[in-house]
């Protein structure tokens, strides 16, 4: 009898049974501590730059409402309108803090005085 004829009289029984809920947990552990400690970096990185973003943003914030006050101590008339009306539209951006809004509604309420 040679090897062939040997292997081709051997029989592949496969027996299916419903998986229970423990064999999938324990299948997929592996690829969730794999993958927990790329979330865990990923959630830090994001932390750490959001307050960077956020405090570019509130300077680039602060450069347009300067920009905007040098525009309504213009003596052109129609400068003055442009400048009041971008420090109205800043007054409302969700950039502005307390202390901003106030010194806003302030230099808003000397500029528009006669």
């Amino acid at each position: 009898m040679n090897l062939l004829s040997a292997v081709s009289s051997i029989d592949v029984v496969i027996q299916a049974e419903a998986v229970e809920w423990w064999q999938v947990v324990a299948a997929l552990t592996p690829l969730a501590a794999l993958l927990l400690p790329v979330f865990v970096v990923l959630r830090l990185c994001k932390s750490t730059t959001a307050p960077a973003a956020e405090s570019e943003r509130h300077a680039e914030w602060w450069s347009r409402a300067e920009w905007a006050m040098d525009m309504a101590l213009d003596h052109n008339p129609e400068r003055q309108k442009v400048g009041l009306a971008v420090l109205n539209q800043l007054s409302s951006d969700r950039l502005v803090g307390k202390e901003d809004a106030h010194i806003v509604a302030e230099a808003r309420a000397l500029l528009n005085k006669p």
